[in-house]
């Protein structure tokens, strides 16, 4: 990475929302059957797994029994499947071109599990040899600046709260050094520079958008 932090700019990378090519995904253990969650008990600690960055061995044997199912409105599918999200449990797809060019520009910013059975609901079509990867986020930061930020309060079940991402969220820009694709640590959302989004965007990333997020000079 060898842009200044001091000109970049921060964005959110979220699903193309209204854009027709975007596409959505579930598990299920058969093609062709309705969607249905992981199995009781196989699929642990979800949020921490997120954190930490990696899939466990756990997940990676999940991937691989379980069919990834979409339902795209069309035959050409896009370079991302799904979304980053502050949700546990939540990540996207990424396409070999894409996933090739994060790993060339650095190796720690995401790691990778293969798509191993991908099949199309709405077409009733497995996709052969699918070249997508399931992608989560390496490194957190503590960027987001709370102090000088709209932000809503998400409620969880246990009692605890997270600041969620508004219109005028900021982000501080110190922790934009030598960072290009960050989770937050106070909001859970994933966030990235400039220079990410450009990297994106020359590899083909359509059914992903970059919204911005202000920044805090500090």
């Amino acid at each position: 990475m060898t842009s200044d932090y001091r000109a970049m700019h921060c964005y959110r990378p979220i699903m193309a929302h209204g854009d027709k090519r975007s596409v959505t995904f579930e598990f299920s253990p058969r093609a062709g059957e309705a969607p249905s969650p992981w199995p009781e008990g196989k699929w642990t600690s979800r949020i921490r797994h997120i954190e930490a960055g990696s899939f466990d061995e756990e997940a990676k044997r999940n991937f691989a029994s379980h069919w990834t199912l979409i339902n795209p409105d069309v035959l050409e599918l896009p370079d991302v499947l799904g979304e980053f999200s502050w949700a546990e449990g939540i990540f996207p797809v990424f396409r070999r071109e894409l996933m090739e060019a994060i790993l060339a520009a650095d190796a720690e910013l995401c790691s990778f599990v293969p798509v191993s059975q991908l099949y199309d609901l709405r077409h009733g079509r497995v996709i052969d040899k699918p070249e997508y990867f399931f992608a989560a986020v390496k490194q957190t930061k503590d960027s987001l600046d709370v102090d000088n930020s709209e932000t809503k309060t998400i409620s969880f079940h246990d009692g605890s709260t997270i600041p969620g991402l508004m219109p005028k969220s900021r982000v501080h820009r110190s922790a934009m050094k030598g960072a290009m694709l960050w989770r937050d640590q106070k909001s859970r959302e994933v966030l990235c520079t400039s220079e990410f989004k450009a990297l994106a965007e020359a590899a083909g990333c359509v059914g992903m958008e970059f919204y911005e997020v202000g920044v805090s000079e500090a």
